[in-house]
């Protein structure tokens, strides 16, 4: 059996190990997000604790995010562009999935870190516009699904 040297996959690798990790953040940020907006979680001293963990999972599913689409720059079975990355729905390969993951990818920059400007925009608008972070979860499920893996091509 001929062994195949992983450096040549690197990007591929980093790429999706990247990908799984921002969903998986994202999908805890939100599942935390839900039980905080709920109140399932009353026990005292234990609402600022898990604050910062949907917090800290949401900040690094962003890095991861950004991780997953600059390395595909050096995915050399894609060989995408920065146009192809960075514009949805402009790359050659499953571009309606593609386009929704880098529109999910979009939301999430612009939603996540609107924790930060919460007291400027008031709470109620902040909650509003907050709650749309499911479309962010939606979009990258069906991104994941829909692309999937070019590992077979």
């Amino acid at each position: 059996m001929a062994r195949t040297d992983p450096t040549r996959y690197l990007w591929w690798l980093v790429s999706r190990a990247s990908g799984i990790v921002a969903l998986t953040l994202i999908s805890l940020s939100v599942l935390i997000g839900l039980a905080m907006a709920t109140k399932v979680l009353r026990r005292p001293g234990l609402k600022r604790t898990v604050l910062r963990l949907h917090e800290h999972a949401a900040l690094i599913a962003l890095a991861a995010i950004v991780l997953h689409g600059l390395a595909l720059l050096g995915d050399q079975w894609l060989r995408p562009g920065l146009r192809d990355i960075a514009v949805p729905f402009a790359i050659s390969y499953r571009p309606q999935f593609t386009g929704l993951g880098i529109i999910a990818g979009y939301l999430a920059m612009l939603l996540g870190p609107s924790f930060y400007l919460r007291r400027r925009i008031g709470a109620r608008t902040w909650r509003k516009f907050h709650r749309a972070t499911a479309v962010v979860w939606i979009l990258a499920v069906i991104h994941t699904l829909g692309a999937g893996s070019d590992g077979s091509k």
